[in-house]
């Protein structure tokens, strides 16, 4: 009979069996996707875990990234991959300056306060890079073409994503396991008030933990440039899917936000192959409303009094 019965609806095998290496490469191709937005993620995921503050400027560090790796390179001829390392410093270091200059004066107040503020600095950066940086697309065409890996034709810039995702993230939680200050800040997200009594600085973990969280988002941003077009609106659209990827995961939990980035990156990457591209924009979402009907605080979230 050649057909698969699903109800009133029949597939043709042979149709189902054309699709397989079609979602195949979409898979493995949005693993590879999904390690970006997790560099995004795992910063946004950080700072919220350790200072229940949602970061609204958190894609405009994204922005300013991609701008300082594109500039760089096109005005001073840096290699756009030393940039990375440019831009994670200078992120890094503007992310101390932001957290110790307003952020802290919102901590322990609710939480309006600091999505109002970081909104606030959100639309200040993105009007700024808007006016010094034009509106015009730009791209850092540097890292073309693509290798194969496991069969499938991957983009060069998408490697590198990967790569530098893996070592920032194994970095992290070697420093957050093994550091002085990584323990601190361990000892923070789990209870502030007696991390205190024990001794701990507490707004120097929180200024340190702000920073580190703008620094992954700034070599996130460096990616970027290399991957896809750049303009000073692009940091809303990132901070969305980081913020449905910190969701998906969990609020404040960085294995979550791993796993929710590689489940996202998939999800983007089959939609945008099996239906319209548009929706894969879309689909994700779907399914980040899907697991939370069945568990609200997320795949490796704790719900909380």
């Amino acid at each position: 009979m050649g057909l698969w019965h699903l109800g009133p609806l029949a597939f043709p095998a042979y149709e189902t069996v054309k699709l397989l290496p079609v979602v195949y490469n979409a898979l493995i191709v949005g693993v590879f996707i999904g390690s970006i937005y997790g560099l995004i993620a795992v910063g946004l995921s950080l700072v919220y875990g350790v200072m229940r503050v949602v970061n609204i400027s958190h894609g405009e560090f994204v922005m300013l990234g991609a701008f300082l790796t594109f500039f760089a390179w096109k005005l001073v001829g840096i290699n756009p991959i030393i940039s990375i390392v440019i831009s994670l410093v200078v992120l890094f270091f503007l992310g101390l300056i932001m957290h110790r200059s307003l952020v802290e004066r919102v901590i322990g107040k609710p939480m309006l306060s600091s999505l109002m503020l970081t909104f606030g600095v959100s639309i200040l950066i993105w009007n700024t890079a808007q006016a010094v940086f034009t509106t015009n697309i730009k791209a850092v065409s540097y890292l073309g073409g693509s290798v194969a890996f496991l069969g499938v034709n991957i983009a060069k810039s998408y490697i590198l994503g990967f790569g530098i995702a893996v070592l920032l993230v194994v970095a992290l939680f070697a420093f957050l396991k093994f550091s002085k200050w990584g323990k601190a800040i361990r000892a923070t997200s789990q209870n502030d008030e007696v991390a205190m009594v024990c001794g701990i600085d507490t707004k120097k973990v929180r200024t340190l933990t702000f920073a580190l969280g703008a620094a992954f988002a700034g070599s996130a941003g460096a990616v970027v440039s290399m991957t896809w077009f750049i303009f000073p609106q692009m940091g809303f659209n990132y901070l969305a899917k980081a913020f449905a990827i910190i969701v998906l995961g969990g609020l404040g939990s960085i294995p979550g936000a791993l796993i929710g980035s590689l489940i996202y990156g998939a999800a983007e990457s089959l939609a945008g192959q099996l239906l319209e591209a548009r929706m894969s924009q879309v689909v994700p979402f779907v399914i980040l409303a899907t697991i939370l009907v069945v568990k609200p605080s997320g795949l490796f979230g704790a719900r909380e009094r």
